[in-house]
């Protein structure tokens, strides 16, 4: 009489059978997606694209980058869902600090242009320019300004309007300046 070969052996307790010593469970390779991974691998997001939207705007193109590198690791750990959505927060924030840049620039662009039209300033300059220059007033800003009244200490005589530093050749270079600065100051306020 012939017995029937011998089946499989009995499942140990707590039911199924233990991962062979290599890890991975029975039937799938190991290296390979987990059971009950979607087929694919994990979503795939562009780093160019992240790193760029660092560059472009930090604010959220760092939080990009973050959602980005959180992607592989929540695919590996098994949280499939995790993945997901860190993939679909990095691609939104990334697109968002593309479009913050492209709000940036045109901001800067047309505020560029208002100020060089002049309808708009942010008070720079102002006290270099008060001093009356289209009513024929010197400003008094040149240390040597012959209308100003004082000495600076530069050689400058405040009652005649000439130079005495003791070196000729410099004090008639002095002069030449002063005269290149009137007719630069006549030129600009239309005289």
């Amino acid at each position: 009489m012939s017995y029937p070969p011998p089946g499989p052996p009995p499942p140990p307790p707590g039911g199924g059978y233990s991962p062979p010593p290599g890890g991975a469970p029975y039937g799938h390779a190991p290296g390979g997606p987990p059971p009950g991974a979607p087929q694919g691998g994990p979503p795939q997001v562009g780093m160019a694209g992240l790193i760029i939207a660092i560059i472009l705007f930090p604010l959220l193109g760092i939080p990009a980058l973050i959602f980005g590198l959180k992607v592989d690791s929540a695919w590996r750990a098994g949280d499939y869902q995790g993945a997901y959505d860190a993939h679909d927060k990095a691609k939104k924030f990334e697109k968002w600090s593309f479009i913050a840049f492209g709000i940036s620039i045109v901001l800067s662009v047309l505020l560029s242009i208002l100020m060089t039209l002049g309808i708009i300033g942010l008070g720079f300059g102002v006290a270099a320019t008060s001093g009356g220059l289209d009513d024929g007033t010197d400003s008094g800003y040149s240390e040597y300004d012959d209308t100003t009244g004082y000495d600076d200490g530069t050689g400058y005589d405040d009652g005649t309007g000439e130079y005495d530093t003791g070196d000729e050749e410099l004090d008639q270079q002095l002069e030449e300046l002063d005269e290149l600065n009137e007719s630069l100051d006549d030129e600009m306020n239309g005289y």
